[in-house]
């Protein structure tokens, strides 16, 4: 589990934020891992607990990248799927859900569609500001339509 901690995150540029992701994604190197799997692992791991209880009343958003999974190669014998998908509850019930992004390839084996789709989970207010960000609409398309072709 990689973090990453802003201050101030609505007035910083993105860049800044990937920025500090990218710093808290680094910090996961040999080192670390070596320290989880030690005699000493659970220590670490409370270690980086405490520092996130250090941050006053945090907003985390949590992020999995299954990139180059290729969920879409896979064939039980009936051929590649048309399109595949994130199982799973979102709902308020289901806290654990709240704030996610997990990234995607998207039809991979069509050379003319593939990309990344990033299924996001926010709270309401937060994706009905997202989903109106013209800089966000300038990369994305939210809730595109799902193509399923006879080939």
């Amino acid at each position: 589990m990689a973090m990453a901690y802003s201050s101030d995150p609505p007035n910083q540029q993105v860049g800044e934020l990937a920025q500090l992701i990218r710093a808290g994604v680094n910090r996961v190197d040999h080192k670390f891992l070596k320290a989880l799997s030690s005699d000493d692992g659970f220590e670490a791991m409370v270690e980086m607990l405490n520092q996130l209880s250090e941050v006053s009343q945090p907003q985390m958003l949590c992020g999995s990248s299954w990139l180059r999974f290729c969920f879409d190669e896979v064939d039980f014998g009936w051929g590649k799927p048309a399109w595949t998908g994130v199982l799973g509850e979102a709902s308020a019930d289901y806290p654990s859900y709240s704030n996610l992004i997990i990234l995607k390839e998207h039809l991979a084996h069509r050379q003319d569609a593939a990309g990344v789709e990033a299924w996001i989970r926010l709270d309401v207010d937060v994706m009905a500001t997202l989903e109106h960000d013209p800089h966000f609409l300038q990369f994305a398309s939210p809730n595109p339509p799902i193509f399923c072709s006879s080939s």
